[in-house]
């Protein structure tokens, strides 16, 4: 939660310094979408859409705080091999897997 938290803060005061700082880039190292083998795939989905609750709920999916703060480039690493893809915002883009 404090990471969350910490994440949220610096993605606003990123926002904050547009007029310095154009673009907000954030680098992981697993990816939020890959394709390449069933290695990522659960992995991804979990960081993409949070981490599953007993009451149904899912928390800290980076997919829409990502977009709700206006990320624009997010680098990961992890698998090896080179994927991209369409503009992603959640449930918005019918070409994004």
């Amino acid at each position: 939660a404090d990471q969350w938290e910490w994440l949220k803060a610096d993605l606003e005061a990123a926002n904050k310094n547009r007029t310095e700082a154009p673009w907000i880039i954030v680098n992981a190292h697993r990816p939020l979408y890959c394709s390449c083998d069933d290695d990522c795939d659960e992995s991804a989905s979990t960081m993409r859409v949070g981490i599953l609750q007993s009451d149904g709920t899912r928390l800290w999916g980076l997919d829409q705080v990502f977009y709700d703060y206006g990320v624009d480039l997010f680098l990961a690493g992890h698998e090896h091999n080179y994927e991209r893809m369409y503009d992603v915002a959640p449930m918005e883009n019918s070409n994004s897997p």
